[in-house]
């Protein structure tokens, strides 16, 4: 027996759900979004069990930018203003990555 091949919705307005069952999980300890690590030029966190990293440009820049999933985010002028933008720029990745698909 042939497994069936999932049919593309076209209403947009409901939740497509996967007709495989979907196994493995996600890194949930250490807790998600909570920042690690005590130097001011990097420091990492969860988001959706994927660490993201917030680091000084370089070690003469007052520059920090983002890094996660192998996208960038560039040009905070401090380590607090890029993890403030942590979260919108995780959920812009994940847009992004989506839309690929």
């Amino acid at each position: 027996m042939q497994a069936s091949k999932p049919k593309a919705s076209t209403d947009r307005g409901k939740v497509w759900k996967s007709p495989w069952p979907l196994v493995g999980s996600t890194r949930t300890t250490p807790p998600q979004q909570q920042w690690r690590g005590q130097s001011n030029d990097l420091q990492t966190a969860l988001f959706a069990g994927q660490e993201l990293m917030a680091i000084r440009e370089s070690d003469d820049s007052d520059i920090f930018e983002l890094h996660f999933l192998g996208m960038m985010a560039k040009g905070f002028a401090s380590m607090e203003d890029a993890k403030q933008a942590a979260p919108s720029f995780a959920s812009a990745v994940f847009d992004k990555l989506k839309a690929t698909i």
